[in-house]
């Protein structure tokens, strides 16, 4: 977020950064009571935990409170790219916890042994997952196994799954009722009320420094908050995007014309749209997009420009700061959360005063962004809008070149037309990914198979942190809408079904790290 305007308004730090700070946590909109509601959970109900919200609702956020909350009183492993097979998660979950099993020793025995050794010491195992919709079923089925480990009278580690509305997807299949039979509780995180929401930048403020001037006024308050319809991280970019414009122009605190500059900015051709097609990725201000196509202009010349024509301007959607030094992925647009699937009710968290701290800044970023004029539109429900153009640069050729050399031809022409593809900055929409390889000679397969017209078919070296090798993800198709997306998988081949595909979004997968590239 922005940095230019903290001393024109009086503030110690951007008060709308969309990294997830404890400092700012914000208890209203029942997310304090959330908070209260999952760590009584956890000591008060053995089995495992759900916690459900849309992109942008909180949820890293609240699993960051957690952990300070937990943190004294419990052991905590945290996963948050949980998208590998269940040894690399037995693996990840060893790591956390300093485990070296004993030579000839099988993991899940060393796991049984290090968690019976905490239990021995009055220390409660608490593991993390952020991101569960991602997992695959084997996976899942693999840490419901873990929750089986337990003494006469308490079990040795507790479960709470983090995800989006597509975890309640996952969990409903046949294969995982087991799993499903044993959640216990499942939270859902709100949309911010409009009233929260107002409260909401006023928390923001004061965190930031504010000495309580009155930094929007009456009807740009109101436009802000109705155009972020509930979601926290909507909210914040367009708060930090509408001081910049104040500020650009001089003034002493936003009104609403500067909130429509923003709006129109993000909106370019289309004034008057409906606040529901605002998206994260149209958020960026013409000059930032201009910039990604522009070679060789620097950042610094452009900003100086900029502020000589004093133009209205916003702040680059930066990547979330994972919680426990990890990254945090993200996905759909906000959206009223979908009725549980689950056989079980979903829980009401306790009433909790709305005091004290500080505000939520969520996940990583999503976009709904429908594709530009250019792009094909689809034929049917079924069919992929298409590849979009590339906006996005690859890195250097020459390095691109060296580092899938080794790949077949036609293999590594496919995964560098999906680094332009899903690299992108401002992509949005969904594909499913249909499987994993950690061997890129095993990629040849999925080239060979038929696909249906029109759908890509991407693959990407994926790196996550601790891993000494890079994963390939293979994905299938690209979907304006979830529901499109949900279509196709329910339609899919057998050959493109077998390995349990799920729909992701490219926001989430663009947060997700190639080896030259930690993840965010």
């Amino acid at each position: 977020m922005s940095h230019l305007y903290l001393s024109h308004f009086g503030l110690r730090q951007p008060p709308f950064d969309i990294t997830p700070d404890p400092r700012f946590f914000f208890v209203g909109g029942q997310r304090g009571a959330l908070l209260e509601g999952i760590a009584h959970a956890v000591f008060d109900t053995p089995g495992i935990i759900l916690v459900i919200g849309e992109v942008g609702s909180g949820k890293t956020m609240l699993c960051r409170m957690l952990a300070q909350r937990l943190r004294d009183q419990c052991t905590l492993i945290y996963l948050a790219n949980p998208s590998f097979g269940p040894q690399e998660i037995l693996r990840g979950i060893a790591a956390d916890l300093g485990l070296t099993p004993e030579a000839g020793e099988p993991l899940p025995l060393a796991l049984q042994r290090a968690l019976l050794e905490l239990h021995a010491r009055g220390r409660q195992a608490v593991l993390l997952i952020d991101e569960a919709q991602a997992m695959p079923p084997e996976s899942i089925e693999e840490v419901k196994l873990l929750s089986n480990l337990e003494t006469g009278d308490r079990k040795l580690l507790q479960i709470i799954l983090f995800g989006q509305p597509e975890l309640d997807d996952l969990l409903s299949q046949p294969r995982l009722r087991q799993v499903r039979d044993r959640v216990v509780h499942r939270f859902a995180i709100p949309p911010l009320p409009p009233e929260d929401a107002s409260r909401y930048l006023d928390h923001r403020l004061a965190c930031a420094g504010s000495a309580g001037a009155e930094l929007f006024d009456t009807d740009a308050r109101r436009l802000l908050v109705t155009r972020a319809q509930g979601s926290v991280r909507r909210l914040n970019i367009l708060a930090d995007q509408s001081l910049l414009a104040a500020y650009a122009a001089g003034a002493s605190r936003v009104q609403r014309e500067h909130v429509d500059k923003v709006l129109r900015t993000n909106q370019p051709g289309n004034a008057t749209a409906p606040s529901g097609t605002v998206s994260a990725t149209r958020l960026r201000p013409w000059w930032q997009r201009a910039l990604i196509g522009v070679a060789g202009v620097g950042v610094g010349t452009l900003a100086g420009w900029w502020l000589a024509q004093r133009s209205e301007s916003t702040a680059d959607l930066q990547p979330v700061a994972p919680l426990l030094a990890t990254s945090d992925a993200t996905t759909p647009p906000p959206s009223a959360a979908p009725s549980s699937p689950l056989a079980t009710s979903e829980t009401t968290a306790p009433t909790v005063p709305a005091a004290n701290a500080t505000a939520e800044a969520p996940a990583s970023p999503a976009s709904s962004t429908p594709p530009s004029a250019g792009n094909a539109a689809p034929q049917s429900a079924l069919q992929p809008v298409g590849v979009p153009p590339t906006t996005a640069p690859l890195p250097a050729a020459q390095s691109v070149g060296a580092r899938y050399a080794h790949l077949d031809s036609a293999v590594r022409q496919i995964v560098l037309d999906s680094r332009a593809a899903l690299d992108a900055p401002d992509r949005a929409g969904y594909t499913l990914q249909v499987g994993i390889e950690t061997d890129s000679r095993a990629l040849a397969r999925w080239t060979a198979l038929p696909r249906p017209d029109g759908w890509p078919l991407w693959i990407h070296d994926r790196h996550y942190k601790g891993q000494p090798a890079p994963v390939w993800a293979v994905y299938l198709g690209w979907f304006e809408t979830r529901e499109a997306a949900r279509t196709a998988l329910r339609t899919l081949s057998p050959e493109w079904a077998r390995e349990k595909p799920q729909i992701r979004t490219l926001a989430a997968i663009r947060d997700e790290g190639y080896p030259e590239q930690p993840p965010r």
